[in-house]
């Protein structure tokens, strides 16, 4: 028995839940509603799929100079029509970890660190063994650069 309680109390990203849901909460609201870039699909699926936020995957915009000059073209196409444009960054790069500089990003939100459990999925583990993943949750407001 003394496994299967460890087994309840191993939670797959323990904290993540009440992170997110902070960050939520501090999305402003704006009519139209803001299009939400994250930088993994991770974070950016509970916030799409549990608050509703018309969330963007990221990831291959930051993994190559190219995707990502491209990826800021659209969005400034979208910004163009009225939608803010959102930035939901994990790292403590934030931003930066868009290879190259596109128009400005204002800071709305930082977590500070926030520590994740992660448990580690392995068959050759008999127990369940956990890793703290430090995160540093924020949100940025972006504007593109002047024409």
């Amino acid at each position: 028995m003394p496994k299967a309680y460890r087994g309840l109390q191993a939670r797959d990203y323990n904290g993540l839940p009440q992170a997110i849901a902070e960050v939520a909460a501090n999305i402003p609201a704006t009519d139209p509603p803001a299009i939400i870039l994250a930088d993994h699909f991770a974070w950016g699926t509970p916030l799409a799929m549990i608050h509703g936020q018309n969330v963007l995957n990221g990831e291959r915009i930051w993994q190559s100079e190219t995707l990502c000059s491209q990826g800021f073209d659209a969005l400034s196409r979208i910004h163009a029509t009225g939608r803010p444009i959102l930035f939901f960054t994990s790292t403590e790069a934030g931003h930066s970890v868009y290879p190259t500089p596109h128009g400005e990003f204002t800071l709305l939100y930082d977590s500070g660190t926030v520590v994740i459990q992660q448990v580690l999925h392995r068959p050759e583990f008999t127990d369940f063994k956990s890793v703290a993943k430090p995160k540093r949750f924020r949100l940025y407001r972006w504007s593109p650069p002047n024409p």
